[in-house]
């Protein structure tokens, strides 16, 4: 009996009428000789350590390449003939979707000639018979990921950078030159909370995936890069369709330009998962002829490989801009009801310009009632003025106060401003408002 894998008839993807891509032409494969061995394909596509082409895959009609894979199947047997294949995991950006499935259909061709029982003549072999079985794979990704940012758009601390939304004077002229208001923005060395959820999609109730790892790629510091593993207590372990995993990381965004006016862009995460499909065992009454003895001789589906590729998804791009300001909140003691405690705020100015700040603790200016300062909190000092910073001068702006009841709280917002760019450089009114919360 001989079997031919005939070339695949086409790849459509689902809702659409795009072609086939050099480096994600699906292929059948089969196991090496050699478990060591990689292969890679003329398109630079390269195959699981191994595993390689099978060689009996036809370009045409004609079925001239063929494997013998039964020289006798008796009567009342049955035989099994796994088939492998093998399609390269497209790496989706932050512009590209990942929602489209794609369907792959091919031809296996079986040709045999009947035998009568009890003879072994070859003249009383019959004709020669064919076979064409016609089947159709599905291709999706197993996972679907999300990004968003932990503090929203608006952030307490702008440091001063010159963009639409961080300007003190609501100009049409201002907001058409320098970005649109609704893109995420970062200053030079500012470092930006993420929040990253992973979903399970497409798989189904009974086929399964496990998340093995979750590696942040564009985290400089190694003992931060690992976001996720199941080999520590928080194992996640064969997720069904729908199952999210959430977790969140920081980034520090930088610019790598000697040019202070350009701005760079750059993805807020690289992450890297790598998981593991659990396979499905085929469920026979009487065992048939296998006619591969690898360890996946019985399995269906997605095979549980140990070198399968992992899946990288892209953060959202933001746009990193240079910060004429730096500006630190300082540690502070956990405040009592009753007691003073005091808020620090170390500001720098990081320009070779003489700077003239506005700042005021408590101005509500914004119309929205969710800003009105809390009257149980009492603060003393100076709350409006205007000072003048030299270059590359740093300033400690502090502030006391006193809260009246215990719990969440929240401080006066400061608003601190800069004359030349007309931009904030602390807005506490937008964003993050300030909490602390006061012991008994």
């Amino acid at each position: 009996m001989n079997a031919a894998v005939a070339e695949f008839a086409g790849e459509r993807a689902e809702g659409t009428s795009s072609g086939i891509k050099p480096n994600q032409q699906p292929l059948f494969v089969q196991k090496s000789a050699d478990s060591s061995t990689n292969h890679t394909t003329e398109s630079g596509v390269s195959i699981p350590v191994g595993w390689e082409p099978r060689q009996d895959i036809a370009t045409d009609d004609s079925h001239d390449v063929s494997t013998v894979v039964c020289p006798l199947l008796k009567a009342g047997t049955a035989m099994l003939l796994p088939l492998d294949l093998f399609r390269p995991l497209q790496h989706v950006s932050d512009n590209e979707s990942d929602d489209d499935a794609c369907s792959t259909d091919y031809d296996v061709v079986i040709t045999y000639k009947h035998l009568r029982k009890g003879s072994s003549l070859p003249g009383e072999v019959g004709d020669r018979v064919m076979i064409v079985q016609q089947g159709s794979i599905t291709w999706m990704k197993p996972f679907a990921a999300t990004f968003s940012l932990a503090e929203g758009l608006l952030k307490p601390f702008p440091c001063g950078v010159q963009h639409s939304s961080n300007v003190m004077v609501s100009s049409t002229a201002m907001q058409s030159t320098v970005g649109d208001p609704s893109e995420i923005i970062s200053a030079d060395g500012e470092r930006v909370r993420m929040r990253f959820n992973l979903q399970t999609k497409g798989l189904g109730a009974s086929v399964a995936a496990t998340v093995q790892s979750v590696v942040n790629e564009n985290e400089t510091n190694e003992q931060q890069k690992e976001l996720y593993s199941s080999n520590n207590c928080f194992f996640m372990d064969q997720t069904k369709e729908g199952t999210k995993l959430s977790m969140s990381y920081s980034i520090t965004t930088h610019r790598n330009t000697p040019h202070s006016n350009e701005f760079v862009t750059m993805p807020l995460g690289i992450l890297n998962v790598k998981w593991k499909p659990v396979g499905l065992t085929l469920l026979v009454d009487s065992l048939p002829t296998i006619i591969t003895t690898d360890e996946f001789s019985m399995s269906h589906g997605p095979l549980p490989l140990s070198d399968i590729t992992p899946m990288i998804f892209y953060g959202p791009q933001c746009k990193v801009l240079n910060a004429p300001f730096t500006v630190k909140l300082l540690k502070y003691q956990s405040p009592r009801v009753g007691s003073q405690f005091r808020l620090s705020y170390h500001v720098q100015n990081q320009t070779a310009q003489s700077q003239n700040l506005i700042f005021s603790l408590g101005d509500t200016t914004s119309g929205d009632s969710t800003n009105t300062t809390d009257s149980r909190v009492l603060v003393t000092g100076k709350l409006k003025g205007e000072l003048h910073m030299a270059p590359f001068e740093a300033k400690l702006f502090s502030f006391t106060f006193l809260s009246m009841v215990a719990g969440k709280v929240r401080c006066p917002p400061l608003v601190l401003s800069s004359t030349r760019h007309q931009s904030f450089v602390i807005n506490e009114n937008v964003g993050s408002p300030r909490y602390v919360f006061v012991m008994p």
